[in-house]
C-alpha cells in the first residue's frame, strides 16, 4: 500500500478552528468531544492529529479530529501510517507517531450538569444540617 504521508493540497501554514464540512465541527456541533486513548490505531478508529498546530499546508478548516480508512507501513519513514478523513474529501496520510486514538464521547447538556450540581450541594447541605 503506497500511503503518501503529509500530503495536503491546502493553503494555510498552521492549523485553522474546524470549519462546516470537517468531521471535528461536525462532532461539536452534535454536542460530542473526544478523549486521547492509548487504543490501537486502525481502519475505523478515531485519531487526532497531534501536530495539527505545526503541520504545513493543511486545508483551512480541516480540525484534528479525523477517521482512519486504511492502515500500512510506510517504507519511506520506516513506520505504520494512516489514511486519515478529516471530512470535506479531505484524505491526508500521517504516521501513526503522529497520531492518537480517540475516543469520541457525548458531552453533558448544560442544564443536566448543573441539575447534577444543584442536587450534589442540596446533598451536602442537608448532611450538615440534619
Amino acid at each position: 500500500m503506497a500511503l503518501l504521508v503529509l500530503t495536503n493540497t491546502g493553503v494555510a501554514q498552521n492549523a485553522e478552528p474546524a470549519g462546516p464540512g470537517s468531521l471535528e465541527y461536525s462532532l461539536t456541533l452534535s454536542n460530542y468531544t473526544w478523549v486521547r486513548t492509548s487504543d490501537t490505531i486502525a481502519t475505523g478508529s478515531y485519531v487526532e492529529d497531534l501536530w495539527a498546530d505545526s503541520r504545513w499546508n493543511q486545508v483551512v478548516g480541516r480540525g484534528r479530529i479525523g477517521i482512519v480508512t486504511e492502515t500500512g507501513f510506510d517504507a519511506d519513514y520506516n513506520t505504520m501510517a494512516a489514511m486519515v478523513d478529516f471530512g470535506n474529501n479531505n484524505l491526508v496520510g500521517i504516521v501513526f507517531p503522529e497520531l492518537s486514538s480517540v475516543q469520541i464521547v457525548a458531552v453533558p447538556e448544560p442544564a443536566t450538569a448543573s441539575l447534577a450540581g444543584l442536587a450534589a450541594i442540596g446533598a451536602m447541605l442537608w448532611r450538615r444540617c440534619c
